[in-house]
């Protein structure tokens, strides 16, 4: 398949899909609608330094994206589809990031480079290629990924740091092959960290100390002194967060400028840390975040032969290191996994580059395991569409979770007819060995999931992820002059910037709840419960619970709060 045809399905699905995802589905609570406070409030105060959440420093990230967001309500004026196209354009970025670095590892040289640099051959180590694989097959192969589409529109910081990360790794192996580069390597380490702190480093550590082992193809003496220069340009490119912190330590003071240390570096390596997992963690959400080209036996087969091609150590430096560092830390989510798959998506292509042309007498002597290998491929989406359909009946579920209605079954049955489609496409395509068609039926199951989860998750849930309901009440009781307060827990500014909020929502502990009433007769505690007897009084579905609006001649019941579950990033 030529380079063309892959370029047009990659960027075809993701532009499609991430426009569709995009204005079919609102805000996803809590980060999202958080992330949307934080640049909603740095707007309506104009300030660009320092994040800011509920008129508090927001130390848990950099400013770079609430900086962007910024730029472009100056623009279009303020709005909720801007910042997550924002989004949509850097996951775009990052696949002709993937395919520059594919070809980059591929192509044989033909650049004049400087003096004293070698040239590079076409295979600096191993065996040579017959064939170079099209550099958009691996920005195909990281669309069939399902975490690349599930994040690819969300207003997460991951997305843009990976496109950082793709950038400055391209640049290194730009500048190990022709001493050219640095300024670029420098610029995106800089903006990876004011993007998102000091995880942009962590791909790196094993791409530069690894470079004497990638980088076989040039004399010892070049090795160290291209590891010399990465390290010095990263160094430059350090002195963009470093002026960041020293504004932020020069205008806010000390307290502020150790907290954003803490929150964004020392805070997240000790057992104490938010989202603190064991080192394993990883593991089982890396595999079922590259489901499901990732779980194509074929694939793995081809990575075994092509694994002394030109460009897999370079591969191997950013992935095991990177991977294992990143177990080591304390703090983990799936989506700091994100910048390491581009690497994974171009070891695939490699894969599938290397058994394109495989014959059909293996899969015919497999043929009596082909069942068995296509259940197994398409049992996770077969099994969450079972969980929906059946989830809604099981009355202890029912009781204590808002989302969860008989609409799910609807959704379920989606996912469950993209099973047995993906199915009758494997079984199909059994003797045919056409590896470049199990690409892109991947690529096209995992957009199909996210976009029908995202056409469908608002309306199943009867609106408990969209904070746009409980953000309008908010706003017509403040208008009638009515107070509000949050009560007992953490709403982490999930309606300020749907409301367009400009004072923060007041909280109190729910022993306080009685007082308050005495000082504000007319006014409305937002009280949260965990189950539906609980419920009295109007209630509307948040996410897991139910949140419901008490006056002062209704009788509070402290204990039913359960609010704030959800701990700060």
């Amino acid at each position: 398949m030529s380079n063309r045809t892959w370029l047009l399905w990659s960027v075809g699905a993701g532009l499609l899909g991430g426009l569709v995802a995009l204005f079919v589905r609102h805000p996803f609570p809590i980060d999202e609608t958080r992330y949307l406070a934080v640049a909603w409030e740095m707007h309506w105060r104009d300030v660009w330094l320092m994040p800011l959440l509920e008129g508090e420093p927001y130390v848990q990230k950099p400013p770079l994206l609430f900086w962007l967001i910024r730029l472009g309500w100056l623009v279009f004026d303020v709005n909720a589809w801007w910042p997550r196209l924002l989004i949509v354009f850097f996951a775009l970025g990052v696949l002709w990031a993937v395919a520059a670095l594919m070809r980059r590892l591929t192509v044989r040289s033909s650049e004049k480079l400087e003096q004293g640099v070698p040239k590079v051959p076409a295979v600096p180590w191993g065996e040579p290629l017959r064939t170079a694989p099209a550099p958009w097959l691996a920005a195909a192969a990281l669309s069939g990924f399902i975490a690349w589409p599930a994040w690819s529109s969300a207003l997460y910081f991951d997305v843009p740091l990976t496109f950082f990360v793709v950038l400055g790794a391209l640049m290194l192996l730009r500048l190990a092959e022709t001493g050219r580069g640095g300024g670029w390597l420098a610029l995106a380490a800089g903006l990876g960290a004011l993007m998102k702190g000091p995880l942009v480093a962590v791909p790196f550590v094993g791409l530069v100390l690894g470079l004497p082992w990638w980088a076989s193809h040039l004399p010892w003496r070049d090795r160290w002194r291209t590891v010399a220069r990465a390290v010095g340009w990263g160094m430059v490119g350090a002195l963009l967060p470093l002026a960041w912190l020293a504004a932020v330590y020069w205008r806010n003071g000390a307290e502020t400028f150790w907290a954003v240390l803490e929150a964004q570096g020392i805070g997240r390596l000790g057992a104490g840390a938010d989202h603190a997992a064991p080192w394993w963690w990883y593991l089982p959400v890396i595999i079922a975040m590259v489901w499901p080209l990732g779980w194509r036996g074929v694939l793995w087969k081809g990575a075994t032969r092509a694994s002394r091609q030109w460009g897999l150590r370079f591969v191997v430096a950013a992935l095991a290191p990177g991977v294992v560092l990143l177990s080591l830390i304390a703090g983990k989510r799936a989506q700091y996994v994100l910048p390491f798959l581009p690497f994974l998506a171009v070891a695939f292509a490699f894969a599938a580059h290397a058994v394109q042309h495989e014959t059909n007498e293996r899969e015919k002597r497999d043929a009596a395991f082909a069942a068995i290998r296509h259940f197994v491929l398409v049992l996770p989406l077969a099994a969450a569409a079972l969980v929906l359909m059946v989830a809604p009946w099981v009355p202890r579920w029912e009781e204590t979770v808002a989302w969860l209605t008989p609409r799910w079954v609807v959704v379920g049955a989606g996912l469950g007819g993209i099973a047995l489609s993906y199915f009758w496409w494997l079984r199909r395509s059994e003797t045919k060995a056409n590896v470049s068609a199990a690409v892109i039926a991947a690529l096209m199951v995992a957009w199909c999931v996210v976009v029908w989860l995202s056409a469908t998750a608002s309306w199943a849930s009867q609106g408990a992820f969209d904070p746009q309901p409980i953000a309008t009440r908010i706003t017509a009781l403040r208008d009638a002059g009515r107070p509000v307060v949050f009560v007992d827990g953490r709403h982490h500014g999930a309606w300020h910037f749907a409301a367009r909020l400009e004072e923060p929502l007041p909280r109190i502990r729910a022993e306080e709840l009685s007082d308050w009433f005495a000082a504000h007769p007319d006014g409305v505690a937002l009280v949260v419960v965990d189950h539906k007897r609980l419920r009295h009084g109007e209630c509307l579905p948040w996410r897991s619970d139910w949140v419901c609006y008490r006056m002062a001649h209704q009788a509070p019941k402290p204990a039913a709060s359960s609010s704030g579950k959800s701990p700060q990033p």
